[in-house]
This record gives structure tokens, C-alpha cells and sequence, in this order.
């Protein structure tokens, strides 16, 4: 500090130290004795901030006799006055924090990413300190790709056949023939996320990976998309719970044409003694948003029969349909018709973005590995405010009907699919149409989980399937053909060699009144359908993938990473591939 930083009063003469002036004349020292500071005085005037030597740095007023820098003695033991500066504004600290988002707008930048569950998709995060408005590249008009997640080649233990859960006996129902199994040493369908097997595969070099089935090979309850508290036999046809209402569903997906399955009720309603509680059984058809904690039935997703009193269910409201209960031994056959996708996309075109682009099956998924097995980790379709509220209105004064009206004429999720129906049949016998004008499930109508980046995209499991539900000991069987136990009275199958028409009697009359039989399909035939589909899906997409990578390498390190949903649909050759995850699920 020089002598001209200081005030006159306190230097004097020029050559004189600045410490002397302030010592006692009649002791002379040859140091300066420490000077203590005093305690400070209440004042109800602030004194000034002192702004830090540091480049836009700032700390708060500093205690009389401290030593900072452009201070002057201190006030009570010098006398001296405190040496003030005018306040400057702070100069912008370089990479200081930006400011944070909000959730819902990051929400909306995930959901714009499309990333994964496990991995943040090609192209990653901007580096620290830059603002994402500078890097953002805006590409209109331009379809959205396929995500693309770097991996590493696959070992030659992923080549491998994927195995069966492990199943474990349990000690219950004491009454039944057959031996029920826990399934263990898989992941579960829940909490958003959705989990098929999956195996490496040297056909789609680019790709790497595709879906791939586990024992018994058919039409089945599946193994991931049932609760935990399921348990099934050997076949994967029976199921049963010693828990409150548990639902399984089938490892296929009904989304366009006529479909037939049937149930046998095994344990439930006695017929002998109706007051008699053995368990309960509900059987319908549910999409993916429905729990699986609930019965079929429960929410606005699906669509179900109860045992008791024959009752038909939907958004958890009870309708009088057969007037008798559905008792043991008895055999509830279903049959949906769905009318084609492309008039289902014409019916939400209106709602979704994507309607300009030709229709496209986008499956954004990343395999991951459990219990040494490898997956394939994607969002699973979540249920939707609009719809829980239609389920549970509000009070009156709160939501009007005439605003749930107006909400359910602009909301995708409310449009329905016309011609569409459910009908029942008790052992053969037709009792009547049970619902119609199902829900649409294509999106925009079904809505992945957005806080982690779904994108509303069909990825080609969306649409209905069956679904039995059990209640404390109750016991059902699937049975998804070609062969029936009872065969529906009116309607035909591939193969069948019963004639078309039926009459009344076993000769032909003029009186006789004739029907014709509809066609429909054993949900048997879906299975191999769906893995045909899924083999299509992937040959496309190992041909798209091939094509991106191949431009994104003539293009560059400066092309290669445009922005997530460009033409090179984020391809990034430079980017490091990274190791499959080991994923940790917590048990319930």
C-alpha cells in the first residue's frame, strides 16, 4: 500500500511511516505494538460492503482492524477513517453456473433427445458452461430416426440362446392337480420400463441385437409382463395368486383384425355353493398402461368379465351382462375385432405430429444385461391424466361435465376405434356383444414415459391383449388355440372343416333361418405374426442404421453429430462405444 492510498489526515508528512503517527510519542518501541481490535459498536447504519480484490469476486464487510486490502487502520482503535469504493457491478465469473431448467422443460428437452433409460443417445450433453441454445440445430421436416446408442461387439457368450426363468414350486393350492412355479432370474415390466430377451446376432452386424423368445415356444402368459405375485405352471397357460387381485398378460398383441381366445375358470365361484369363497377370476383383454396390480378391468385401458354375476367391467364400473355367475369349469371364450391400422392412424392423424410422414415402427431400446442375461430395456406406455380423470371425475364445482365433454372431443386418448367390439361366449354358446368402440392405442393415444425421453412413437407392442386377473387362490387356463374346448357357435377359422352356413335344424328348409359365419383368427397365429413383424423391423432398421453410418462417415467428425432426429438419425462414428450394463432391479 503507498502513502497516497492513504488520507492526509492519517499520513501527514509524506516520509513519515503511517503506523508512527498513530503510536504514543513517549514510548518509543521499536515495533509497533499489535493493535487490538474493538468490539463492534451496535449501529443501526450498515456499513459498506467492501468489494474483493478478486476478479468479480465480493465477501461482506470485514470486522474493524481486519487486514484487508484498500483499508485503512480501523476506525475505533486509529481513529482513522474507513476507506470506501463505489460499488461496481461484478464482472461475469468465466463458466459460472447457467441458470437451472425447469422440469418441465427438461421433460420436453428428453423427450425431444429420445434417450434411453440406461444411456444418453448419440451426440450427448453440450459441454459445461455453454448454453444448449447455441447448439441446438433445428431440423424441420424431417421424420424421426432411430436412435442409435454406441456399444461395444458383442462377446461370444450374447450369441448365446436366451434361457427360461428359473421356476420355483410354491406349497400352494393344496386342491389342485397341477404344481405352480414362481418365475425368478428376470426383470419384471414395471415402473415405466418395459424388458423382452434378447441375443446378439451376426445376420445384423450394424444392429448387433435382436429380440429372441425363451421355452415353451407359443402363445403363452409371459413371463416379464405379469405381477410378481403370479405364479404359473409348467406350460405358462395356468395361473393362480394367493394375494389380492394380480393380472397377467400374454406375450403377444392384438392390434388389427378378428381374435379368439378362451379361459376355463379352474378355481373359483362353487358352483354348488355360490357363498362359498374359493378365489375369483376376470378375463378380458388390457394395453400396456394398465397395472398389473389391479384387476382387468380396473382403468380406462382395459376391458373385462368377473366371475360374479357375470358382470362386465370397464373404468371400474360393474354392468349387469350375463346375469349368472361364471362358476368352476366353465369356459369364457373372447372375441375383439379391431379394424385396420391404417384407419386407426386416420383417426388420431389429426393429433399427432408425425401423421405427415409415411407410418413407421420405431423401437427405441438398449440392451442391457441381468442376472447374466441380456434384455432389451425400452419405455413402457404410461397411463395419462385425461384419462384418470374421466375414470374419477372431480367434484362438480371443480370439473363440469361440460369441460370433460370439451376434453374428451380434443384429446387423442379419448378417440375411439369404430366397428371395434368385444364379444363374449360362455362354453360355446354366444351371449352378446359385451363392449364396442374401443379406445385407440396407437399414439398419440398411448404416451410413453416422457421425464426420461420417450418419445410417443408406435414401436409395434402397442395395442390390446389378453389378460386374466386372480384374486386369493382363484385359478384360470388360457387357451389360445387352434383347437377349442368349446367352439364358438358362429364363428370360423383357418382350417376348420365345418360349413360356413349353419341353420336350425339338420335339414335344409325354407323356413330355416341361416347365419353366417364371421371369420376369425386363433391368437395362436399371432405369436409366429409377431416374430415375422419383429424380423422385418430389424432388416430395416440394420438398413437404415448402415446407410446413416456410412454418410455420417463421408461427412466427417463436423457432420457426423447434427442433432438428435436428423437424416443421419445422431450417428456419430467418433463417439466411444460403451460396455452393455449389468442393471440391479430391487426385488419386491
Amino acid at each position: 500500500m503507498s502513502a497516497n492510498d492513504l488520507p492526509l489526515s492519517a499520513t501527514g508528512n509524506s516520509s513519515a511511516p503511517a503506523t508512527s503517527a498513530a503510536l504514543s510519542p513517549s514510548r518509543a518501541t521499536s515495533h509497533p505494538p499489535p493493535v487490538i481490535p474493538m468490539k463492534r459498536s451496535l449501529s443501526r447504519d450498515p456499513e459498506p460492503r467492501i468489494e474483493s480484490p478478486a476478479p468479480g469476486g465480493q465477501h461482506a464487510t470485514p470486522l474493524a482492524g481486519s487486514p484487508e486490502p484498500n483499508l485503512v487502520g480501523t476506525g475505533a482503535a486509529t481513529n482513522r477513517p474507513i476507506k470506501t469504493k463505489t460499488r461496481d457491478k461484478p464482472a461475469p465469473r468465466e463458466g459460472g453456473r447457467e441458470k437451472k431448467e425447469s422440469w418441465k422443460k427438461k421433460e420436453a428437452q428428453a423427450a425431444a433427445r429420445g434417450g434411453t433409460p440406461t444411456s444418453a443417445p448419440t451426440g450427448g450433453p453440450s459441454a459445461k458452461g455453454t448454453s444448449s441454445k447455441a447448439t441446438a440445430v433445428v431440423v424441420k421436416d424431417v421424420p424421426p430416426g432411430l436412435q442409435v446408442y454406441p456399444l461395444s461387439p458383442p462377446k461370444e457368450v450374447d450369441y448365446l440362446a436366451a434361457k427360461p426363468p428359473i421356476f420355483v414350486p410354491v406349497t400352494y393350492p393344496k386342491n389342485s392337480d397341477a404344481v405352480f412355479f414362481e418365475t425368478t432370474e428376470h426383470p419384471s415390466n414395471r415402473k415405466g420400463f418395459r424388458y423382452l430377451p434378447c441375443k446378439a446376432s451376426r445376420l445384423i452386424p450394424t444392429l448387433k441385437y435382436h429380440t429372441t423368445e425363451v421355452p415353451p415356444y407359443a402363445a403363452r402368459i409371459s413371463y416379464e409382463d405379469k405381477s410378481s405375485h403370479i405364479h404359473l405352471d409348467e406350460t405358462g397357460f395356468a395361473l393362480t395368486t394367493e394375494k389380492g387381485f394380480r393380472s397377467a398378460r400374454a406375450n403377444v398383441g392384438l392390434r388389427e383384425g378378428d381374435w379368439y381366445y378362451e379361459c376355463k375358470v379352474l378355481n373359483g365361484i362353487n358352483p354348488n355353493d355360490l357363498t362359498e369363497e374359493n378365489g375369483h377370476v376376470r378375463i378380458g383383454f388390457a394395453r400396456r398402461e394398465t397395472s398389473l396390480d389391479v384387476p382387468v378391468g380396473y382403468d380406462a385401458y382395459s376391458y373385462g368379465i368377473r366371475d360374479k354375476d357375470g358382470q362386465i367391467v370397464h373404468m371400474s364400473r360393474p354392468k349387469d351382462f350375463m346375469k349368472e355367475s361364471v362358476v368352476n369349469g366353465d369356459v369364457i371364450g373372447l372375441h375383439i375385432s379391431l379394424p385396420p391400422l391404417s384407419v386407426q392412424r386416420g383417426i388420431l392423424a389429426p393429433y399427432s405430429e408425425n401423421s405427415k410422414y409415411p407410418p413407421d415402427v420405431i423401437r427405441d431400446r438398449v440392451p442391457i444385461k441381468y442376472k447374466a442375461q441380456l434384455y432389451f430395456e425400452s419405455f413402457e406406455y404410461m397411463p395419462v391424466k385425461d384419462m384418470e380423470d374421466a375414470m374419477n371425475p372431480a367434484a362438480p364445482a371443480i370439473t363440469s361435465a361440460s369441460s370433460l365433454s370439451t376434453a374428451k372431443g380434443t384429446k387423442a386418448c379419448f378417440k375411439s376405434l369404430p366397428g371395434s367390439r368385444i364379444t363374449i361366449y360362455k362354453n360355446g354358446r354366444r351371449i352378446g356383444t359385451a363392449f364396442e368402440n374401443l379406445f385407440a392405442f396407437l399414439p398419440p393415444a398411448s404416451q410413453p414415459l416422457s421425464s426420461g425421453g420417450g418419445r410417443p412413437l408406435d414401436d409395434g407392442f402397442c395395442g390390446y391383449y389378453p389378460t386374466v386377473s386372480v384374486f386369493r387362490g382363484g385359478r384360470a387356463q388360457v387357451n389360445f388355440g387352434p383347437t377349442w374346448e368349446y367352439p364358438p357357435e358362429d364363428l370360423s377359422f383357418r382350417g376348420d372343416d365345418i360349413p360356413i352356413l349353419i341353420t336350425n335344424d339338420d335339414e335344409m328348409r325354407d323356413d330355416d333361418v341361416v347365419v353366417e359365419k364371421s371369420m376369425a383368427r386363433a391368437i395362436c397365429e399371432r405369436y409366429d405374426e409377431q416374430i415375422a413383424e419383429d424380423c422385418v423391423y430389424d432388416l430395416v432398421d440394420e438398413v437404415d442404421l448402415w446407410l446413416a453410418e456410412q454418410k455420417a462417415a463421408e461427412s466427417g467428425p463436423s457432420g457426423a453429430d447434427n442433432g438428435v432426429g436428423t437424416s443421419l438419425n445422431g450417428v456419430n462414428p467418433t463417439q466411444e462405444a460403451k460396455e452393455i450394463q449389468e442393471m440391479h432391479i430391487d426385488e419386491e
